[in-house]
């Protein structure tokens, strides 16, 4: 059911040290009798059918029973009570809300907020004495008048973690009504940021919460997991999927947040908010569950570092032969590319400690090849420091991607050399203003990216290679582009297919080539590999595009998903890293995030290797044009 949490009030009887509505978040004006009705009778039109009082304390209301008595006579299917329970002390109270009757219609329930069966340790939480005794009172009161939808939250701190066993034995013993327990870690927000000191170290939770969840298991109480306070699953062994499963309950579109400062779809859960808030060690990338996790919050490195995140394998056979190490270090940068994969809400970059214990780790981990991503590294004020770093370490070869623009000045160009700069992959989109800053929106970058090339091309010891993003600005002028590129005289070219990542998501029609309109003009481009580009590659492109002569030309790679899994084992906070590699009718397959095969391509000669067509793009135009691309050019295999 789609759900909505209703905060009307920021009033509350405790003043919990780990409250998100404390320290500068801003307080929520009350909404009256009148106003929270008219919204609720709005939210019903949208879909919603569960609602969620929230708060502040929602026992503090006056007219809570009228409110609930209301969404039950609109329709919706279920009210949940979050409450501490104090008032519920009070049995008039109690027994007025226990009016309103569940049937098979509508279900009321109560889940109450109880951080430790310890006087002293639960008022020490929720910052206010002769509150814990209330509490227990008010569940009582609950079970008592027959109210049998009742579950208990409980915040794991630093305060109660060691005592969790113990909780749960105290909940079946004292309440064996109550089936269900949400646990929930630290949502790093509000007053939790002015008492950094209750913030538990994982490492140290994890034995205790695994015999809580077994005590759990045995007792038959139902447990969950909250996503306000996510942690990584390589702490929640045999607990992952019910993580998982309630991520997947908790995407925006199933969740709604209202108050009188708000009206949002939750967004906690999202892999979005994960990348902006939370990191990652460079060997999660190894993790079996690397693309389902959302890594550390970045508060919680603040106070212990990322040496406890740890490796889940999916079974002790599992290994990596990933020879470069792909490091991103943030999305700041000096152009504004029309396709960047980076959007306004995933805006970051990376500490210089952070990046230097993933450069340590990495080194550890036998790789040699450091290629450096972004946004533009290049800006960074700690760019030399970074790149000097690797090199002293051992690190045999440094890359980097960059827009070019900083390598206009020749010292800069010096200086990244001495430091150990060896490899500079300059992304240019044409072979002149219009082309290439019609792409990049920043007057003056083509210039600066020219002069940034021929310096890096004048530079012993340098190599250059080319990025060039294919879309509808540029491609029917390739030929002119690649007599540039000719000109500028790189070791490699790289001809990249549109991204469907961030930007160009919002652009993608304005800036997708239909394939059988691209294709003659990659052909021409595929037929000077070897001839007068030393090196040509294709990343992402399907192979239908092309014909046989040009897919057996030695002196042409094709960048396939194989490749990014097998050869690069990319570090970033976010999951950026695109390809899975799973069994599949006794065949590996690489399978692109990005990508869709149709049914059609089984029957394609290249089907193994090739990583399939963009998902928008199947979406705008089918398979139609590959079929015709793949008869013409004699990839079918007629016996399939």
């Amino acid at each position: 059911m789609k759900r909505l949490y209703f905060a009307s009030l920021n009033n509350c009887n405790e003043d919990c040290i780990f409250c998100v509505r404390g320290g500068n978040e801003s307080p929520i004006e009350f909404i009256n009798t009148e106003k929270s009705k008219k919204l609720l009778s709005e939210k019903k039109k949208q879909g919603y059918q569960e609602i969620y009082f929230d708060g502040g304390e929602p026992t503090l209301r006056k007219d809570l029973v009228e409110l609930i008595n209301f969404a039950k006579n609109r329709g919706f299917k279920a009210v949940n009570v979050l409450t501490n329970a104090i008032l519920l002390a009070d049995d008039k109270l109690t027994k007025k809300l226990l009016t309103i009757k569940n049937n098979k219609n509508f279900t009321l329930s109560f889940s109450v907020s109880l951080h430790s069966h310890k006087k002293d340790i639960s008022e020490k939480l929720v910052g206010k004495k002769n509150t814990f005794n209330n509490t227990i009172k008010g569940i009582n009161n609950l079970t008592k008048n027959g109210c049998r939808d009742i579950s208990l939250y409980h915040i794991i701190t630093s305060y109660n973690y060691r005592d969790l066993p113990d909780f749960v034995n105290f909940v079946q013993k004292k309440f064996p009504q109550v089936k269900n327990i949400t646990f929930s870690f630290i949502y790093p927000a509000g007053a939790a940021l002015k008492n950094k000191d209750i913030f538990p170290q994982l490492s140290k939770v994890e034995p205790y919460f695994q015999k809580a969840v077994a005590l759990c298991k045995k007792n038959k109480i139902d447990f969950s997991l909250s996503t306000c306070g996510t942690i990584p699953l390589c702490f929640l062994k045999g607990c992952e999927n019910i993580l998982l499963k309630q991520q997947e309950l908790d995407q925006p579109e199933k969740v709604g947040l209202l108050d009188a400062n708000q009206d949002a779809s939750y967004q906690l859960a999202t892999k979005e908010f994960h990348q902006k808030t939370k990191i990652k060690a460079s060997w999660c990338s190894d993790c079996f569950y690397n693309d389902k996790c959302g890594g550390i919050w970045r508060t919680y490195v603040d106070l212990y570092g990322l040496n406890e995140l740890k490796t889940v394998l999916k079974n002790e056979n599992q290994s990596s032969r990933a020879n470069v190490l792909l490091l991103l270090t943030g999305f700041s940068c000096n152009n504004n590319c029309i396709f960047c994969s980076n959007v306004s809400d995933r805006d970051f970059n990376s500490s210089k400690e952070e990046l230097l214990e993933k450069i340590n780790k990495g080194y550890e981990d036998g790789f040699r090849i450091l290629e450096f991503i972004g946004g533009e590294i290049t800006i960074r004020s700690d760019f030399f420091e970074l790149i000097s770093h690797a090199k002293k370490i051992g690190f045999e070869d440094i890359r980097l991607t960059s827009n070019g623009r900083l390598f206009s000045y020749p010292e800069f160009v010096e200086k990244a050399y001495q430091a150990g700069l060896r490899v500079v992959v300059v992304s240019l989109y044409g072979h002149n203003k219009a082309l290439h800053e019609g792409v990049t929106r920043a007057p003056g970058s083509f210039k600066q990216c020219i002069e940034g090339i021929r310096n890096i091309s004048k530079t012993k010891g340098m190599y250059l290679v080319i990025n060039t993003v294919i879309s509808k600005i540029n491609y029917k002028f390739l030929d002119k582009i690649s007599e540039f590129i000719r000109e500028i005289n790189p070791k490699e070219w790289h001809l990249l297919e549109l991204l469907p990542d961030g930007q160009a998501i919002k652009h993608y029609d304005a800036l997708s080539v239909p394939y059988k309109e691209l294709s003659p003009y990659l052909k021409k481009i595929g037929m000077l590999g070897g001839r007068k580009i030393k090196r040509i590659d294709f990343f992402d492109f399907p192979f239908c595009v092309f014909n046989k002569k040009i897919l057996d030309n030695k002196n042409i790679n094709f960048f396939t998903p194989e490749n990014r899994y097998e050869d690069i084992k990319q570090e970033a906070h976010d999951v950026v890293f695109r390809v899975k590699k799973i069994a599949k009718r006794g065949k590996v397959i690489y399978q692109d995030k990005y990508k869709i095969k149709p049914n059609f391509c089984q029957s394609c000669f290249y089907y193994d290797r090739c990583g399939g067509i963009a998902k928008p793009y199947f979406e705008k135009y089918q398979d139609k044009e590959i079929k015709e691309l793949a008869k013409k050019h004699k990839f079918i295999n007629e016996k399939k």
